[in-house]
């Protein structure tokens, strides 16, 4: 499955939690999905960025709380982004709260 399409900006948080089974992506409000999946792989260039730790974190998460929306402008960081990553923490700490 592809989790993001071409043409697509999105922000994710990733988590490293205790989950007994798997759970099938879904979308869980307007632009935003979860995936428990653990092929999340980096693509090299993102290996270089991030270092060997940082990909090690990466790589170690199972469960992703992504927002996306398809973009007129997907190589540029603007306001478009802002928003995403905005709703992506919204969720991660409405998460936090439910614990």
């Amino acid at each position: 499955m592809v989790w993001i399409e071409d043409g697509e900006k999105y922000a994710l948080v990733g988590l490293s939690v205790n989950i007994d089974r798997y759970l099938p992506p879904r979308k869980i409000a307007s632009n935003l999905w979860v995936f428990s999946d653990r092929t999340f792989d980096l693509p090299p260039h993102w290996r270089e960025w991030l270092g060997n730790i940082r990909t090690e974190e990466v790589e170690s998460c199972n469960l992703f709380l992504v927002s996306k929306v398809a973009s007129l402008t997907p190589d540029v960081l603007d306001a478009e982004n802002q928003d995403l990553q905005r709703r992506v923490q919204n969720s991660y700490v409405g998460l936090l709260l439910t614990l």
